[in-house]
């Protein structure tokens, strides 16, 4: 069944909106927000900080919680984020984005306790450098420097994503529970050039004293 329900997830009466609409179970629920934040932390405002908490946080808090009663009573179900390398290590001038991405990773981990007695899965997706238009604000040769510090010597594909996805959504995934799988071509260990690059590209000094 197919049910299209749109939402301004900053909202939180929107969010309880959406929920009535959804009128049958959910077997699985997959978060795929993407909308960042760059600046300096001390010159983030408090309505910025609030969208992001609402957006990445409280909104799938609120929705995770109106559709798992079903999920655990044929205890069967997944939850997937897909959260974000920021979230594991952190981005100079993304300091809010790899927050709530960080808060998506400690949700799954926490509630997939909670849950795996139930058999309902709760797992995250931590992409790196992927071509979406989350990147647009990079021109072609910040893109080509990022991609030089990736072994793999390319962006990921959101299909690749999507792949991974599709996987831990299948049964062939049973026993993945509580994990966050980095899919990033290798980049972790050669950020500096990344930080660099997206830090200026936003006029910050990636060495300014936070």
């Amino acid at each position: 069944m197919l049910l299209v329900v749109q939402a301004d997830l900053r909202r939180q009466n929107a969010v309880e909106n959406m929920l009535k609409q959804i009128v049958f179970p959910v077997d699985h629920i997959v978060f795929a927000s993407g909308q960042a934040s760059y600046g300096l932390f001390q010159e983030t405002s408090e309505e910025q900080m609030d969208e992001m908490l609402a957006v990445h946080v409280k909104a799938p808090w609120l929705i995770t919680q109106g559709l798992l009663a079903p999920m655990i009573k044929n205890k069967s179900g997944s939850i997937i984020f897909i959260s974000s390398i920021w979230g594991d290590i952190g981005a100079s001038g993304e300091v809010i984005y790899s927050a709530v991405k960080g808060a998506q990773n400690s949700f799954v981990k926490a509630l997939a306790k909670e849950l795996g007695p139930s058999n309902v899965s709760v797992n995250a997706i931590s992409p790196g450098f992927i071509h979406t238009k989350m990147n647009n604000h990079l021109d072609k040769e910040e893109k080509q420097a990022v991609i030089s510090e990736i072994p793999l010597n390319r962006a990921g594909d959101p299909t690749e994503i999507a792949n991974l996805t599709d996987f831990l959504l299948s049964g062939k995934s049973a026993y993945i529970q509580g994990t966050v799988i980095r899919i990033n071509g290798g980049m972790v260990k050669n950020l500096l050039q990344l930080f660099t690059i997206l830090s200026y590209k936003q006029g910050i000094n990636p060495n300014t004293n936070l």
